[in-house]
């Protein structure tokens, strides 16, 4: 019951995550020096990098990660469980959007702050994560993983361009 819970909450978090990212979001935030090319849409080769970041970690795939893509927004989604030396372990859905528009990404961490409550209060035994990272703060791709700060980088794309709206709702497995 709890998988589906997880699973469905997750499903409407992804779909208001492109629903939002989606609406009007054409134009590109532009943090390069004057003169300079306008940044590229976000990478949408990174899910089988994602997936090869959490098995190196150890964690289950349970749902391989996958990618949506609209306008300038590029969002990424998988279902993963803690490895085995973690207790309790969790079975954890990250989601990950990219975008080059402030406005897209706000409106979608408001969205995702809403559902981290909700999936917080309908739970009794969970973890959960939330960030929007801006193109200043970081340079690497930050997904959740199974450190001391409760996440990790991916460094096989060059994310300085990019506002991150980073989401991980876990529920403890019995």
């Amino acid at each position: 019951m709890k998988k589906i819970q997880l699973q469905s909450i997750a499903l409407v978090t992804i779909m208001a995550l492109t629903v939002v990212s989606g609406a009007g979001c054409t134009s590109f935030l532009n943090t390069t020096t004057s003169g300079s090319a306008s940044p590229s849409p976000p990478p949408d080769n990174l899910a089988g990098a994602i997936d090869d970041f959490y098995k190196q970690k150890n964690y289950t795939v349970n749902r391989p990660c996958y990618m949506t893509k609209k306008n300038d927004t590029v969002t990424y989604q998988a279902l993963v469980t803690d490895p085995q030396t973690v207790n309790p372990r969790h079975l954890t859905n990250v989601t990950v959007l990219l975008t080059t528009n402030k406005t897209a990404a706000n409106e979608a961490y408001d969205i995702a702050d809403a559902n981290y409550r909700a999936f917080q209060q309908s739970h009794t035994s969970y973890k959960t994560s939330l960030h929007l990272l801006s193109p200043q703060e970081m340079s690497s791709l930050r997904l959740y993983g199974a450190t001391t700060t409760g996440y990790d980088y991916l460094n096989k794309a060059d994310m300085s361009q990019y506002y991150q709206v980073l989401s991980a709702l876990g529920t403890e497995i019995t």
